[in-house]
Parts: C-alpha cells; sequence; structure tokens
C-alpha cells in the first residue's frame, strides 16, 4: 500500500479559500463595526442592528460573521478544481497577507481601549477593581 500523507489540492485550496474569507471579513467588520448582533452585559441583553448606546459587545456577531464566511470560503476552495503549484504558493501568500492585515486591524482597534472596568448602572462597587 502507498498512501500518500500530503493533503489533496483541494484541501489545500479549501484552507487557503477559508483564511482569506475569514480574514476580510474579520477586517471589514473590525472596520465597519457593523456586524449586526450585540451582546450588552450590563443589561444582560441582546440588539440587533446598529451598534446601540452604551457598553455593548459585538465578539457573538463578528464570531459568526467570520465563521460563516470561513466556512463559505471553504466550500468554494473544495469546488476548485486540482490547482497547481503556482496557485498554492500564491495563495499561501495571499493569505498570510490576509492574515497580517487582519491582525492589524485588530491591534489598531483595541490600542487605546481602557481597561479600567466599568461601574455597574446601579451603583454596586466594581468586583475586580484594578491594583495600583
Amino acid at each position: 500500500m502507498n498512501e500518500s500523507r500530503e493533503p489533496t489540492p483541494s484541501v489545500v485550496a479549501s484552507a487557503i479559500f477559508a483564511l482569506v474569507a475569514g480574514c476580510v471579513t474579520y477586517t471589514v467588520a473590525m472596520r465597519h463595526g457593523a456586524v449586526g448582533i450585540w451582546y450588552l452585559p450590563l443589561a444582560r441583553a441582546w440588539a440587533f442592528g446598529q451598534k446601540p448606546a452604551g457598553v455593548a459587545m459585538s465578539w457573538y456577531g463578528r464570531t459568526g460573521a467570520v465563521f460563516s464566511a470561513a466556512l463559505l470560503g471553504a466550500a468554494l476552495g473544495r469546488a476548485v478544481p486540482r490547482l497547481g503549484i503556482r496557485f498554492v504558493k500564491l495563495g499561501g501568500f495571499v493569505a498570510g497577507v490576509a492574515l497580517i492585515v487582519a491582525m492589524t486591524a485588530c491591534v489598531a482597534a483595541n490600542v487605546d481601549r481602557p481597561t479600567k472596568p466599568l461601574p455597574p448602572p446601579d451603583g454596586r462597587p466594581v468586583v475586580c477593581a484594578p491594583g495600583p
């Protein structure tokens, strides 16, 4: 038996398409902030549509959008016929650039974010008070 342990071109293309689609979706969601699903931790409620006033988390909506785009990209990459080594090299380069751009967008969006916890609206003390 001569079993090859190397991934097939459709698996490689699927991974490349998934990575690029996920990174592009993440970058667009970070840049424009329109993910649609928001969690309001102080009110323990959900909101849909544009960002609501007050403290709102877009993590759930952004993660769902990125995961959905990556699945769609993987399906598209799987449907692509056998690809040559040139496409794999080019796709790897594009995927690397997309990953760097997505990481840069994440750092740029969070670099000046305050780390001090917000007090609850009912005036209770903050449980995890910052150190000295």
